[in-house]
């Protein structure tokens, strides 16, 4: 046994050290057996809850239990255990194969996808396979001094690379990362935001992967429900900064007739247009039953800059068709990923993935690649050349698929992961004044995309609203200054994409606040719009932006009095 009788007075445990790391791998070996037990499969054949494969697998984890019960109470085998640990210390061409092992469970546990379903059996193997190469690093240390050379060189540089995480971790709270303006915005629970290019941000998202203060859901609140993209997403200020956080507080001020008091949620998908966003499927696995949370109202914020899509494949992640009768169909590969991209973007709605959140918190990985990432842009930039037939630059964002994030479904591809590629004059288009075919396919997917959530707003009882987000160009603030400017500018029209929206939601019967409108009525001058936003104008919403756009929103679809701001 391992508990000993000392001048049969006094029961202690034998080697309690020994002990102690049974039960810790004891432990592990627990949540990964909760979670497999609790995990029902898909085509379930085994008690209406498992496919025969995935219950065999459970009676195979269940009948490990044996060890557990030998090392706790038998001292024989516990001893044989530790000596077998000595023999492998004391041979290093036993060790380094099973270091080696460790070393590619590791790997498997930290990339292989099929864990996103089972993260208590991923944090049960990530345990017990660290313990593994802890005991046999770690223990008899004294041993190692001499004969065992290799254990001490092996300990000091993992020690080493917690010490150069650490170096990182506070060179990040001072906002100094090399090579590096951007961490976060992977939609993973409790994940690292830094952000240093536009203003100065250092936190952790929130328990569903988003940017934002955790949602109260409260029963009887009035729900607010804002989507778009990086300027929702908004990961240059602080959460209570961003508008979606004040607007609720203006319309709680101010004892609107809405019921209840407000709440907002919010979610921002960049990179990749409204079209994950903006379909059926995003909308009812978000909003239905048995949906994550239900609202009274959907806002979406398109920006004029980026979202009037080009079905081009060139620049496009998600591909539209348009017939000549101009009817509008989604490619059959991108609908398949855009199906996917859904589960991606809701990935932390599924389940806790600690393993990913421990990922999204290790700094070492992103500056490595952010340094090679930044001397590849720099080697690019001094190839790269302007197209001749663009004279303003109407900067646009994509999302680029990098790999495969696994579902465990049937006919999924997945998405693990994204990056976002900047392609320049990509929007150029929608601007200009001349009309041609790129413009009316454009118009049209947009107008399909916005009759297509009007239509699941209103067989839900939901209020679907549209807030346009003007861009102007690095020309606009070359040109104008004061409160003498106009939206020409040389071909160009900074508004037309706007009085394009105004006649489609005119006729989808959806509520609009043209926000290059409530702006000239504002009359805001030069300088107060180039305020908005970071990088001389060309970047996201500054806490300035933010603020006004929620004053925006407040007067024109929640207060009591109108004004001229709000009339088109």
């Amino acid at each position: 046994m391992v508990v000993e009788n000392v001048d049969g007075t006094e029961l202690r445990f034998k080697n309690p050290g020994r002990l102690l790391l049974v039960v810790i791998g004891f432990l592990f070996w627990a949540v990964g057996f909760i979670d497999l037990i609790g995990h029902t499969s898909a085509d379930p054949d085994v008690f209406g809850l498992y496919s025969l494969p995935f219950f065999i697998l459970i009676i195979l984890y269940a009948s490990t239990i044996i060890i557990w019960f030998l090392l706790f109470f038998n001292s024989r085998i516990l001893s044989r255990v530790v000596d077998g640990v000595r023999y492998i210390q004391n041979h290093v061409w036993s060790a380094l194969p099973i270091l080696a092992g460790v070393g590619i469970a590791l790997w498997i546990i930290f990339e292989w996808d099929r864990w996103s379903r089972l993260p208590g059996l991923q944090v049960a193997a990530l345990g017990l396979v660290s313990l593994t190469g802890f005991i046999i690093l770690f223990t008899n240390w004294d041993e190692s001094k001499d004969r065992q050379k290799w254990r001490r060189v092996i300990a000091y540089v993992l020690i080493a690379l917690v010490a150069v995480e650490t170096f990182i971790q506070l060179v990040a709270y001072l906002g100094f990362l090399p090579g590096v303006h951007t961490i976060g915005g992977d939609f993973t629970p409790y994940e690292r935001v830094y952000h240093n290019a536009e203003g100065y941000r250092n936190g952790y998202a929130n328990r569903y992967g988003w940017y934002y203060p955790d949602s109260e859901l409260e029963e009887e609140s009035h729900r607010i429900l804002i989507l778009g993209g990086s300027n929702v997403q908004a990961l240059q200020v602080s959460p209570e900064d961003q508008f979606s956080a004040l607007l609720p507080e203006l319309i709680n001020q101010s004892q609107v007739e809405i019921g209840t008091s407000a709440e907002v949620i919010s979610i921002g998908l960049a990179g990749f247009g409204p079209s994950p966003y903006l379909y059926e499927e995003f909308l009812s696995e978000l909003l239905l039953d048995p949906g994550i949370i239900s609202v009274d109202e959907i806002i979406v914020l398109l920006n004029l800059g980026d979202d009037f899509q080009s079905p081009e494949t060139a620049i496009n992640p998600i591909v539209y068709t348009v017939d000549e009768t101009g009817g509008v169909d989604v490619h059959p590969g991108s609908a398949r990923l855009r199906h996917d991209l859904t589960h991606y973007f809701m990935r932390s709605y599924l389940s806790f993935q600690p393993v990913e959140t421990l990922r999204g918190n290790y700094l070492t990985p992103k500056v490595i690649e952010g340094l090679f990432s930044s001397w590849g842009n720099a080697a690019q930039a001094s190839t790269d050349s302007i197209p001749a037939d663009s004279e303003i630059d109407f900067p646009r964002l994509r999302g680029s698929v990098a790999s495969t994030y696994a579902i465990n479904e049937p006919g999924h591809a997945g998405i693990k992961s994204t990056k976002q590629q900047s392609i320049a004059y990509g929007n150029n288009f929608i601007f200009k004044l001349d009309d041609d075919q790129e413009k009316q396919d454009s118009i049209a997917i947009l107008n399909s995309l916005l009759a297509t959530a009007q239509e699941f707003a209103i067989n839900n009882d939901i209020t679907f609203r549209v807030v346009t987000i003007p861009f102007f160009p690095e020309a606009f603030f070359d040109q104008f200054q004061g409160d003498n400017w106009e939206p020409q500018i040389d071909g160009y029209d900074l508004f037309q994409p706007e009085r394009i929206l105004i006649e489609i939601a005119q006729s989808e019967g959806i509520p609009l606040l043209p926000m290059g409108h409530y702006m000239s009525t504002d009359k805001l001058n030069v300088e107060a719009i180039r305020s908005l936003h970071y990088s001389n104008g060309q970047g996201h919403f500054t806490p300035v932006g933010h603020e006004y756009y929620a004053k925006a929103i407040y007067e024109c679809f929640y207060a009591e009095t109108e004004n001229d701001r709000c009339s088109w």
